[in-house]
């Protein structure tokens, strides 16, 4: 006897690809211009989908965009990335913004002298 069966069709459905981002250090994002720092973010990229993508990652302060990149995501892939942004004490208070086309998240940063 055969175990065969002709004639039966299984669908497997996949999820779209979905980009999620999460400021690591969003306790701290403090900037001391004294040191001429500048202001560091780390961010956890994850494509939670189960197709891959390419994605643009974007680091914004108060709405205008400082930084930029590019991300080549397998499905389930995952990815730590560091944004290096010049900040001036006048952003002080300013709200971070990583975001990328399925998702965001945002913190408000310190600036100080």
């Amino acid at each position: 006897e055969s175990d065969v069966q002709f004639g039966k069709t299984q669908s497997v459905e996949f999820e779209p690809a979905n980009v999620t981002v999460d400021i690591r250090n969003e306790s701290n994002l403090d900037v001391n211009k004294t040191n001429d720092e500048n202001l560091t973010a780390v961010v956890d990229i994850e494509n939670v989908g189960s197709l891959g993508t390419e994605q643009t990652i974007t680091a914004s302060l108060d709405g205008e965009e400082q930084s930029s990149e590019e991300f080549d995501l397998a499905a389930l892939e995952s990815e730590t990335h560091t944004f290096e942004l010049d900040v001036d004490p006048t952003d002080d208070g300013a709200e971070l913004m990583i975001e990328s086309e399925d998702d965001s998240d945002t913190a408000e940063i310190v600036v100080f002298e």
